[in-house]
Parts: structure tokens; C-alpha cells; sequence
């Protein structure tokens, strides 16, 4: 699964926004959906993301 996820935060007195993807790989197993990769990437302003 692939999520992107924007972060705003107060650090020092000031306002920020960070950009992130997160992916996620499950596997089913014995009937039960488990969780194998959580992975956070930093987006950067030089690209799009096309949905």
C-alpha cells in the first residue's frame, strides 16, 4: 500500500511541512494479514507523484 502523507510541525518558533510517502507490504498468512516492509521517503519539490 502507498500512502503520502504531509507532516506540519512547530520546531523553534517556526512552521514547517515535511512530505513523505509511505509504502507497506503485507502478506497473508494462515488467514491473518502481516506486516513485512514499512518504508518513509522524503518527497522533494523537484518531482510530481502522479495518482
Amino acid at each position: 500500500m502507498w500512502s503520502r502523507i504531509t507532516l506540519e510541525a512547530h520546531v523553534r518558533g517556526n512552521d514547517v511541512t515535511n512530505e513523505f510517502t509511505a509504502t507497506e507490504v503485507y502478506v497473508k498468512t494462515k488467514g491473518h494479514w502481516e506486516l513485512l516492509n514499512l518504508t518513509f521517503s522524503n518527497v522533494r519539490n523537484t518531482h510530481q507523484i502522479e495518482h
